[in-house]
């Protein structure tokens, strides 16, 4: 069986630790949680410092960009490190030992379950010989994994923040204006529901509707006029003219 030593317990590392404790797939030995007193967690060694890790099969750095580079460097020379970042390259590794990119395209809350049989996994591998160990840890949480490369997988890190970080910060534009208007942003949600599934049967270029497409010039004016925060003022025209620009040939 596949033995692995997760490092982490921010938002990724814990739902990884709640799928690898209970999987008959593969083997959770160690834990590196430092914000967990206890020496043991569903039978899980859960250790505080770098220098307790075992030598095992696998190390999954859960780990912010920034903290990637310091903590391979300090891994045992046996086992390859696999770090889940979309936009930091292969080389960002600086163990001894093999090297390798176990990238889940999904956004992690504590708070919110993950079905991980849903989410696809992007692997890397700096050799061959690790394809293997790559797939059967991927298998153990979803059949859904794809081999991409370091460029391929930034490129496809900037798309998942357009569609869904950037999308958050206009629900939350939403939600300000609907709370100061004392209209409840559940209103909303059929809405978010109807876009969300619209672009998994349309592509986006189909499914864009709106007064920017339009190019509905007396809606668009009222809209500004009616928008008392300068930032959201500006964003409402560069996503207008952006739109607009989109459909050029259209108006």
């Amino acid at each position: 069986m596949l033995k692995i030593a997760l490092i982490g317990a921010g938002n990724l590392g814990s739902h990884l630790f709640e799928a690898w404790s209970a999987s008959s797939e593969v083997q959770l030995t160690q834990w590196l949680n430092r914000s967990y007193a206890h020496p043991n967690c569903k039978g899980v060694a859960v250790i505080q410092e770098l220098s307790s890790l075992a030598p095992t099969d696998a190390y999954v750095l859960a780990l912010p960009d920034r903290e990637i580079s310091t903590v391979s460097a300090q891994l045992p020379t046996t086992g390859i490190a696999l770090h889940t970042s979309g936009s930091m390259p292969l080389d960002v590794l600086k163990n001894q030992g093999g090297k390798g990119v176990f990238y889940p395209l999904q956004s992690f809350s504590k708070k919110q379950s993950v079905a991980f049989d849903r989410i696809p996994f992007f692997l890397e591998s700096e050799h061959k010989a690790h394809h293997s160990l790559l797939e059967q840890l991927a298998k153990s949480l979803s059949p859904n994994f794809f081999w991409m490369d370091s460029k391929q997988r930034l490129q496809l890190h900037i798309a998942a923040v357009f569609v869904n970080n950037f999308t958050n910060h206009l629900y939350q534009i939403g939600a300000d204006l609907c709370e100061k208007n004392n209209i409840p942003f559940s209103v909303l949600f059929p809405l978010i529901e109807t876009t969300a599934a619209k672009v998994q049967q349309l592509s986006p270029n189909e499914a864009q509707t709106g007064p920017a497409r339009r190019k509905d010039i007396a809606i668009l004016e009222k809209h500004l006029q009616h928008l008392d925060n300068p930032q959201q003022k500006e964003l409402y025209q560069q996503l207008t003219l952006a739109i607009q620009q989109q459909y050029n040939d259209e108006l």
